[in-house]
Order: structure tokens, then C-alpha cells, then sequence
């Protein structure tokens, strides 16, 4: 019983390394969204460049660079917690949040055609957005360029009332 307690716990953390890989994907495909979505607007101001294009480019690549440097480190079954010969059989020297994290995202494809097939209306329908970064409603707790580093004026005190 104690041994199986302990293989279950290792599985457990091998599975919350493998999440990692999905992460990273994701979040990096996110971040190479941005520039793609608001490349209209990115040569209009310094800020739309560097917030709208650059930074994003930067955060995808180093989430690609974690995605791939994890392919390395946990491709060796000595970098897990699970021996691999327990988690999953012979996977020829392949360690499990490895097997875990890429089969996951593998999973995903035909899951994603399956779901096309049942319900087709959600690859069609006309994609959301709030608006441009323009478009959006000025908000009046933002420190802006032509704001001054002032405090707000204090309220005068209220006489009090004689009566």
C-alpha cells in the first residue's frame, strides 16, 4: 500500500511537470497573437510598438525557449520522479512527465476534430474582440503622458451648519 501511495504522488508531480509543456505552447501561441491581431495599430505610437508587438515577440520566445529546453531536461527519465518502467511501460529511455506532457497536446488534435465533427458551429462563428487599443474607453485611474504627477486636490472642508 505505502509503495503505491508513493508511485501515485510521483505520477502526480511527473503530470504537474508535463502541464508545463502545454503551458508554454500555449501562452507562446497567445503571445505571438498580439502582434498579429493589433498590426495595424503598432506603428501608430512607441507604446502600441513595444507594448503591442515587442514585448509579446519577447515573452514567446523565451516560453519557446522554456518549451524546448524542458524537452531536453525531461526527456531523460533520471530528471523524473516516476521511473519510467512503472508509469508506462518501455518507452525507450523516455522520461513519463515527457510522455505526459507531449501526448497531452498530442490528445488535443483528434479531440479538436472530434469536437469539429459534433458541433461545427464553434470553428464558425465570427471571432470576439473588444476593440482596438484605440477603441477602448479612456480610464480615469491611468497615469498618462499629458497627466500630471500631481495628487488630486483635497476636497475643502464643509462648514459646519449653525443652527
Amino acid at each position: 500500500m505505502l509503495v503505491l501511495v508513493d508511485s501515485s504522488e510521483n505520477i502526480l508531480w511527473d503530470s504537474i511537470r508535463g502541464l508545463g509543456f502545454a503551458i508554454a505552447f500555449y501562452y507562446a501561441i497567445t503571445a505571438l497573437a498580439s502582434p498579429i491581431r493589433f498590426r495595424k495599430v503598432l506603428m501608430k505610437s512607441w507604446k502600441h510598438f513595444v507594448f503591442a508587438g515587442v514585448l509579446p515577440v519577447l515573452s514567446a520566445l523565451t516560453l519557446m525557449y522554456v518549451f524546448v529546453r524542458s524537452l531536453a531536461d525531461y526527456w531523460n527519465p533520471a530528471n523524473s520522479y516516476t521511473p519510467a518502467w512503472f508509469a508506462f511501460g518501455d518507452f525507450q529511455g523516455v522520461g513519463p512527465a515527457l510522455v505526459i506532457g507531449i501526448g497531452s497536446l498530442l490528445l488535443g488534435i483528434p479531440l479538436m476534430f472530434w469536437w469539429k465533427a459534433v458541433s461545427p458551429s464553434f470553428f464558425h462563428r465570427k471571432a470576439e474582440a473588444a476593440g482596438t487599443i484605440d477603441g477602448l474607453p479612456p480610464d480615469p485611474d491611468r497615469i498618462t503622458d499629458t497627466d500630471e504627477l500631481t495628487p488630486p486636490p483635497v476636497p475643502a472642508a464643509r462648514e459646519p451648519s449653525r443652527t
